[in-house]
Formats: structure tokens, C-alpha cells, sequence
């Protein structure tokens, strides 16, 4: 058992780690109010651009949810020089610290491009996803719904983004993985959680 943001996890429960990508934005307070209303948490990847304009919705993420760096101008990391990638990821932080006051430590290259010398370079602890909702690509609330309830299990880092369609779609899998008596957590929870089983083990 560990207990984060107020909420109480049970270590022996089947545990995931829900992420939005491509935020802040309309539909970041929606998403965490609808969270909220099953006791789930997630982890914010976001985009240092649109941060001025969602100044008040980045700190709602922050009241039970968590943020990560997702560059600032949402660059296919792996197609500049790191002088670039790099200084695309501290102009991101910079600006998340200037908002919230807390230090960004997850970093999500846009697109997944990452290589091992970008790895060896960056700081931030690198998260990528083990299930994609594939939400970018159907724009269908029962597509992407479909996709994650017929292929989730315990331990996933699931990717979403912020959507209309994915907002619309977290209505259907929201409350089956309460049903199913999935914690629904952010990704610092969800390693916790694992470090616990590792020693457990």
C-alpha cells in the first residue's frame, strides 16, 4: 500500500499509468474533472508553446496530477542536432517552473524519436508507452476505447492526447477499468508502485 496526492494504492492491484500528450490545452480541466470523478490520476506531457495561453489549466494539473516535458515547439527530436533538442527541453522546463514552481524530472520526445545519444544527453528521466490508444489516428471515441480495454494490463503506460475524441472515449474506459478494479495512477505512482513489487518479490 502507498499513498499519493491523498489517494490510498494498493500495491497488489492491477495498476496503470494514464498520459496525455500534446497539452495544455481546451481539454485538459475536462479531462482531469472527469478523472477526478473515478479517483484517477494522470501524468501531463506537455507542449512549452501553449503554456501561456493554459497558464490556469497547467496549475489545475498540478492540484492531483503530474507534468512532463514534451519539447517546446513539438519537434521530431531525432532530425535536429541535440544543441537544439536540448535547448527545446530546458525552454519547456523553464517555463513549466515559471507557472507551477516545480521542477520537471519526465521527459516524452514528440513522436517517440529518441536515439541513444539524445538519451545519454538528457537529464530528465525519459518515458515513452507500452499501449497507444492510437487516439491520433482513429478520432473515434469506440475506436480508441476498443483498443485500450481489448489490450490493457497491469503495468501499462498508456498514451493518449488531448482530443476531443480521446476526452469523449475516457467516458467508456474510465468507468470498465473501475469495474474492473484497475488504479489508474500517473507515472511516478506507477513506479513507486513497481519499486514496492520489486522488493516485495
Amino acid at each position: 500500500m502507498t499513498k499519493t496526492n491523498n489517494i490510498t494504492y494498493f500495491t497488489n492491484f492491477k495498476t496503470v499509468a494514464l498520459t496525455f500528450d500534446d497539452g495544455p490545452s481546451i481539454y485538459t480541466k475536462k479531462i482531469i474533472d472527469l478523472l477526478d470523478k473515478y479517483n484517477y490520476n494522470a501524468t501531463f506531457f506537455l507542449v512549452g508553446n501553449k503554456i501561456e495561453k493554459f497558464k490556469e489549466d497547467v496549475k489545475y494539473i498540478t492540484i492531483n496530477n503530474e507534468i512532463g516535458n514534451h519539447t517546446y515547439n513539438h519537434i521530431w527530436s531525432t532530425k535536429y542536432k541535440n544543441t537544439k533538442v536540448l535547448e527545446e527541453i530546458k525552454k519547456t522546463n523553464d517555463i513549466i517552473y515559471d507557472v507551477t514552481k516545480i521542477k520537471c524530472k519526465y521527459f516524452r520526445p514528440s513522436y517517440g524519436a529518441i536515439n541513444k545519444n539524445l538519451r545519454s544527453l538528457i537529464k530528465e528521466e525519459i518515458i515513452m508507452w507500452s499501449l497507444d490508444s492510437r487516439d491520433w489516428k482513429y478520432r473515434n471515441r469506440n475506436s480508441i476505447s476498443k483498443i485500450v480495454l481489448n489490450n490493457i494490463k497491469d503495468g501499462d503506460i498508456i498514451l493518449m492526447h488531448e482530443l476531443n475524441e480521446s476526452y469523449e472515449s475516457l467516458k467508456i474506459i474510465l468507468p470498465e477499468l473501475k469495474k474492473q478494479h484497475y488504479q489508474v495512477v500517473t507515472v511516478s505512482t506507477l513506479n513507486e508502485i513497481r519499486k514496492i513489487r520489486e522488493r516485495n518479490a
